[in-house]
């Protein structure tokens, strides 16, 4: 999605946790996990709808990939099988505690779900890839790294959600605190030195592939495509 829309990520998280506060069974927990955690992963991957739309050829007789439908199918697709890794902490707590307050549980067990659809080999998805263009966040994650920040970013929107749910903005206590550090947090010193060996290469077109002679660095960033703001 667009960078301007990445606070909807954290918003998500916000909506979820208060969707869980006013959910007590077993059942109809479990049903509002299954269905926000697979919306959450399925809109995750419509960067990749769009590169099969735009690049992907025919792979079979019965027609081409590169129709939105398909790419549409496929973004689903992915959602339906990567939520299980992510949702099974979610869910193994809540059938444990139904109704225990989302802010006690809910931010450490969605780090453990990205873990272990992490562990997969499946990295993308998770929330702070959502983050690309968030300069707080980005600060964040080079001051403290990337599972921290995500611990936080969780904390601060599961807590205002749940506050609001409850209408008790106490509850909302500790997303004070993340809110500051998000706001305080300095930029990194630039570091030269880490960028030594790197290359860009700009091709006229995504379908040619860098000559040998423009190999001239240890790393090339050759971008599946370059448009206003993103870069895939």
């Amino acid at each position: 999605l667009h960078p301007v829309l990445a606070p909807l990520a954290w918003v998500g998280v916000a909506v979820l946790a208060a969707t869980l506060s006013a959910r007590q069974t077993r059942a109809s927990g479990v049903r509002v996990l299954g269905i926000a955690l697979t919306l959450s992963l399925t809109l995750s991957q419509v960067w990749l709808a769009s590169s099969i739309a735009r690049y992907a050829v025919r792979v079979t007789d019965l027609g081409a990939w590169n129709d939105p439908v398909s790419a549409v199918v496929w973004c689903l697709t992915a959602g339906l099988l990567l939520t299980p890794a992510l949702a099974l902490p979610m869910v193994a707590v809540w059938l444990i505690r139904p109704g225990l307050s989302p802010r006690w549980w809910l931010p450490p067990a969605w780090l453990a779900g990205e873990w272990l659809k992490s562990a997969s080999g499946f990295h993308l998805g998770d929330l702070i890839h959502a983050q690309g263009y968030a300069t707080p966040v980005l600060r964040s994650v080079a001051a403290i790294g990337v599972p921290v920040t995500t611990l936080l970013g969780l904390i601060a929107a599961t807590a205002l959600g749940e506050a609001h749910a409850r209408r008790r903005w106490p509850v909302a206590a500790p997303a004070v605190p993340v809110l500051l550090w998000f706001a305080a947090v300095p930029a990194p010193q630039a570091h030269d030195a880490a960028l030594a060996g790197v290359g860009v290469v700009h091709m006229a077109n995504a379908l040619t592939m860098p000559a040998p002679e423009d190999a001239f660095d240890p790393l090339i960033i050759w971008p599946e495509a370059a448009f206003r703001q993103q870069v895939h």
